[in-house]
């Protein structure tokens, strides 16, 4: 998009934010910026709702499909600033839920091969044609995405992805950019670009 383009689109994230009784004088510019440049793709929502249904938990008006809100390390210098889990569905943010759900990395886990044999189970000893490969394709998707402990279940409430780091002051939410994990300096730089229009920020900022 253009750059005239990105500030239209900014303008109706912030709408959005506004319609769903959301706080735009609580986000930042920087945080409404990042919302209005993620990367488009073609799915049913822009990604920016994703980040929205989470404000919306957060704000106490909506469920959750990610983890729960945390505090940074206890010992840095953003332990008073908080992080909240966005998955945007198109993303990249699925394939690591589901590597995470069928316990992938983890080369002692037996659940993805005990779910992958039981459902070549019926093909055993058959000589596959195309359309047998095909189904069996098919139902191991289905089952990586659907099948017990797989990727539904991660996304009732233990999902992972980015994050949206916040500050919570004086009983309400500030919230200040987007970020990956272990973006610490980052985070750091950004909110301090944010006590321009929150000056109590930096205060929160430990040496």
């Amino acid at each position: 998009m253009t750059s005239p383009e990105v500030a239209q689109f900014g303008d109706y994230i912030r709408e959005s934010f506004s319609r769903h009784g959301l706080p735009v004088d609580r986000c930042s510019r920087i945080f409404f910026s990042q919302l209005a440049h993620m990367p488009g793709y073609s799915g049913l929502n822009y990604p920016f709702q994703f980040v929205e249904r989470e404000i919306r938990h957060l704000e106490g008006k909506g469920d959750t499909i990610t983890k729960p809100a945390a505090a940074f390390n206890k010992s840095g210098p953003l332990r008073n600033f908080m992080h909240k889990h966005f998955c945007v569905a198109g993303y990249e943010h699925l394939g690591v839920n589901a590597k995470l759900a069928w316990k992938l990395d983890n080369p002692r886990s037996p659940k993805f091969f005990q779910m992958a044999l039981r459902v070549a189970k019926p093909y055993k000893n058959r000589d596959l044609n195309e359309a047998d490969s095909w189904k069996f394709a098919g139902e191991l998707a289905n089952e990586i995405v659907h099948g017990a402990g797989g990727l539904d279940d991660r996304l009732a409430g233990s999902a992972t992805g980015d994050w949206i780091i916040y500050l919570p002051h004086h009983g309400q939410n500030y919230y200040l950019c987007i970020a990956e994990h272990d973006e610490d300096r980052f985070i750091l730089d950004t909110i301090k670009h944010c006590a321009a229009e929150f000056p109590f920020v930096c205060a929160y900022v430990s040496p």
